[in-house]
């Protein structure tokens, strides 16, 4: 990686938590900002934080720029979000036409058209995965390589 694509990234990283850190803020408020200006940084369309529920084996949604529903829930490996959950993979997928990964249902009742999707799992310090952060339809076309290297490091 050449050391401008290294502090781009860095740039995009204190950019997305820049202001956060060290204020005292509910978890939901603080998730909430957090995604909102990784979204932003990351020139994407919308974002989710998707926390784990392994009691129930789920994903839900505890921030997100989803004003159609009130909450999203998947399938611990359903979906794009859900694969990342499973397997701790980052996930970039270009285009979602003939992606077996991404699951059409929350579009199917927000009527919004995902396009593109950037996910990676969030983990907490011994490694666990413990949520998804997932960005979909970047403004322009297709998350790259670095815009990954990024979220990992975000996440």
């Amino acid at each position: 990686m050449l050391e401008t694509d290294v502090a781009s990234r860095d740039d995009a990283i204190l950019g997305a938590i820049g202001g956060l850190v060290g204020k005292e803020i509910a978890i939901g408020d603080l998730l909430l900002r957090l995604v909102d200006r990784i979204a932003e940084r990351m020139s994407a369309d919308r974002g989710t934080i998707y926390l784990v529920d392994r009691a129930k084996g789920e994903l839900f949604s505890k921030a997100a720029h989803l004003p159609e529903l009130d909450e999203i829930r998947l399938a611990i490996g359903q979906g794009v979000a859900g694969h990342v959950a499973a397997t701790g993979d980052v996930v970039n997928v270009p285009t979602t036409g003939g992606e077996i990964r991404f699951f059409p249902g929350v579009d199917e009742k927000t009527k919004y058209r995902t396009e593109s999707i950037l996910a990676a799992p969030i983990r907490d310090r011994g490694g666990m995965i413990i949520g998804v952060v997932q960005l979909l339809n970047h403004k322009g076309g297709r998350f790259s390589v670095e815009d990954g290297a990024t979220l990992v490091e975000l996440a």
